[in-house]
């Protein structure tokens, strides 16, 4: 059987702690987490330097690229979903404002024209509140 030990006073604890941090975690090699590798890299699943031309494009004597399009943590990516997610929202409001304040033929019409199609989606699709993608 083991001996159990007494446990750590807390300024040993502050020391070991500060220890294996700086064991672990040393600033200078701590490296900048890139958001885009170039296409060749990332097609290839080869580590990007992240430097035009970048180590793997030269050893494979091909030219660097970056689609940003692809890159879902850049600002251009967030804005357009916003911008999306606002176009919804406002479709959404205008077929509420007509379910509650609109007269009755509205709402009548409304709701016939959203039966006149055989799917849910090609409904969506045709008032501008989902992109069918193939």
């Amino acid at each position: 059987m083991r001996p159990i030990l007494p446990a750590p006073s807390k300024i040993e604890k502050e020391n070991t702690d500060s220890i294996v941090a700086q064991a672990s975690y040393p600033e200078n090699k701590v490296g900048k987490r890139v958001s885009a590798a170039y296409t060749i890299c990332k097609k290839k699943q080869i580590k990007c330097t992240r430097r035009a031309p970048c180590e793997a494009c030269l050893d494979r004597k091909t030219i660097c690229t970056i689609n940003t399009s692809n890159d879902q943590r850049r600002k251009v990516y967030r804005q357009k979903n916003q911008d999306v997610s606002e176009h919804y929202k406002s479709q959404l409001k205008t077929f509420l404002q007509i379910l509650h304040s609109g007269c009755e033929s509205s709402v009548q019409e409304l709701v016939k024209s959203i039966q006149e199609f055989m799917l849910l989606e090609d409904a969506m699709v045709a008032f501008g509140l989902y992109k069918h993608t193939e």
